[in-house]
């Protein structure tokens, strides 16, 4: 089945170089999850900025900070990539490896219930959010208040894309339920 969703790896944040590599902040792990053609669209007032729509990769690093350093065929200045910054920037599912049985994607994660092993319920996934806590997703709970829950992926037991239920282990479940009581 081909899946033709688009997703968002990142923003542009700044020009690195001066051959027209920029470098952006992203939450994908691993590099190997980026195909050879980016996307990059502006949702500012930097539309008018007459560039490629889509970019092809000739090569990317991953910097200490987790920023993504990305050199493309079609942008070769300083100047050309000042012009991405604040750009988003996406991939098609399309060209991505398929996923492996215990992989999904932060997209398929929204609007999925939390539910402990007991079948508690938790909340829903509304947004994936910048923290130094790890992996920190909003969740909404049933009151409509918006709970801050670090979850690495060692705490989810199971996702169901069906029914939109991830279950996480009870410790976790009781460690956010208790830092969240009123």
């Amino acid at each position: 089945m081909t899946d033709n969703r688009e997703i968002k790896i990142g923003t542009v944040v700044k020009p690195h170089g001066v051959r027209g590599a920029f470098s952006v902040y992203s939450d994908v792990t691993s590099l190997n999850q980026i195909p050879d053609f980016l996307h990059v669209i502006s949702h500012s007032e930097k539309s008018h900025v007459a560039i490629p729509l889509v970019l092809s990769v000739k090569n990317m690093k991953q910097l200490p900070d987790g920023r993504i350093v990305f050199e493309t065929q079609e942008i070769s200045s300083r100047d050309e990539a000042e012009k991405l910054r604040g750009f988003d920037v996406y991939i098609s599912l399309n060209f991505m490896d398929t996923l492996s049985e215990d992989e999904i994607l932060y997209d398929d994660l929204i609007n999925m219930t939390v539910v402990s092993e007991g079948g508690e319920h938790l909340g829903v996934i509304v947004r994936f959010m910048k923290s130094p806590a790890p992996y920190p997703l909003a969740v909404l709970d049933d009151s409509g208040k918006e709970i801050l829950c670090p979850l690495p992926p060692q705490h989810f037991l199971d996702f169901d894309l069906k029914s939109k239920i991830a279950t996480i282990s009870d410790d976790m479940f009781f460690s956010i339920r208790s830092l969240n009581i009123d």
